[in-house]
This record gives C-alpha cells, structure tokens and sequence, in this order.
C-alpha cells in the first residue's frame, strides 16, 4: 500500500527545488516500521526530519511502500530522492553508491515469554538454534537468522506479538521501543509476561541519497542542521515521546 504524506512546505524559492531545475516536492521513500514511520507517515522519523532540518527542509514527501519493494526502487529503478534505511552495511549492493546521515540507533531485542524460558541465558545468537523466531516482512536479519539455525518465520509486525502470546513462536525479534508501543495497543499497558534479550550491536537508521544529484546537495545541508539540533538536545526531546521522560538509553543517540 502507498501513502503519499507532505510533511512542511517551504515554497518555489527552496534551494533543492532550485538545483532540481523542477517544482515538486522532496520524495524519501520508506516503510512502515511503527513507531518510527507509521502507515499514514507519521512517527518518530519524520518528527526527527521536520525538526531537526529546520530552514533546510523543502516540501516533502514521505512515499511508503513494502520494505523489499522500497530498496528495489531506489537501487534498480532509480526512484525517490532519499531512502531510510536500517543501515546501509547490511546492504551491499549500494556500498558505493550512496551518501549516507545517521539518524538514530535501533535498540534490537528478542522478546518472549517469561513462562516458556523462566531462565533464558544467551551469550550470542548462535545460542537461539533450532527456535521458532518472528521477523517483520522482508527483514534484513532474517537470512543471517537462518544462517546460524534459527526457524524464522516473516509476517506483518502486529500478528508477530500475537504469535508469541499464544506460542507459535518462541522469540520476536524487533526493536524496544516497537514492542513497547505494540504491547500498549494490544494489552492496554506492558504485559509483564515478557521479557527480552538484547540483540547488539544496535542498528543505525540513516538517511541516504545518491552520491551526485541535488538531494546528495539536500543531505549535505540537511546533515549540518540536524548535528546542531542534535548538540542542543533536540532529538532526545522527540525520542522522551516514545520511551518516556528519563528513560532514553543513552546509547540509541548519535554521539
């Protein structure tokens, strides 16, 4: 499904517009992710894009499509101005290709059930052989999952809490603030039957362009703007939103 959802307008006379030689709007192309980027192109992502450019940021755009389809079109069909993405290494196909600004980091966790694993201990991912583990559609860890034994199962993110509650699966991999937010739909407050294991190193969402054209130009510009907001603590403003006041790790900011 595709949304097309404008975010902040800043007229004819921006600059991208300028360098694009076109009057039309800055088109970033991503998935949904809640609470990152919801469906209708809301969330914490493009708060962070809206504040955090201030007088940098054109009209934009956000097109949001299926994560496999969103890559695709951006790599091979050559579509989209920008492109958020979990970090660009796990990506190889563009390594070269692309600018790249880190926006945040990701804190990835394996949820499950205290009952089923009252004394869980891992030590790496090579200790969750053989179980059943929850993915989002079109994850980028599900081949490396496989890879070390894991029986991984895709879906869309809302069923993959439901299929942990009634064990179908024995782990959900996603990340802290997702679940956190998905147990408050679904239970009306966080269930206290799960716990998770976190899954390090934490992912970098980045913001990527091309290496040439005028949104490398934009990301340029865009990329000043947001370490100032960053140094006047502005991203932990939006990012207390999701996770509550006091209760950002420390680690999920860009130094």
């Amino acid at each position: 499904m595709l949304f097309l959802v404008g975010l902040f307008f800043w007229g004819v006379g921006h600059p991208f517009l300028a360098l694009c030689g076109e009057n039309r709007p800055l088109e970033i192309l991503t998935f949904s992710y809640p609470p990152y980027m919801e469906e209708d192109g809301t969330g914490l992502l493009p708060r962070m894009i809206r504040e955090g450019a201030g007088d940098s940021l054109p009209e934009v755009v956000f097109q949001v499509y299926p994560r496999k389809r969103v890559l695709q079109m951006f790599h091979s069909e050559g579509k989209g101005d920008l492109l958020f993405l979990g970090e660009s290494r796990y990506f190889p196909e563009l390594e070269g290709s692309i600018l790249a600004e880190a926006i945040l980091k990701a804190k990835m966790v394996m949820v499950y059930r205290r009952a089923a694993f009252p004394d869980f201990r891992a030590s790496g991912l090579e200790d969750f052989k053989g179980y059943r583990i929850a993915t989002s559609l079109g994850s980028n860890f599900s081949e490396l999952f496989r890879a070390v034994g894991m029986v991984v199962e895709e879906s869309r993110m809302e069923n993959n809490l439901r299929k942990l509650k009634a064990g179908r699966v024995d782990f959900w991999h996603t990340v802290d603030i997702t679940a956190l937010e998905m147990m408050e739909k679904e239970f009306q407050g966080v269930d206290k039957g799960f716990a998770v294991w976190e899954h390090k190193p934490l992912l970098v969402i980045e913001l990527v362009s091309r290496k040439e054209g005028p949104a490398a130009v934009f990301l340029e510009t865009f990329g000043r703007a947001f370490r100032e907001f960053r140094a006047k603590d502005g991203d932990l403003r939006i990012l207390e939103d999701f996770y509550g006041k006091g209760r950002v790790p420390a680690e999920v900011r860009i130094p």
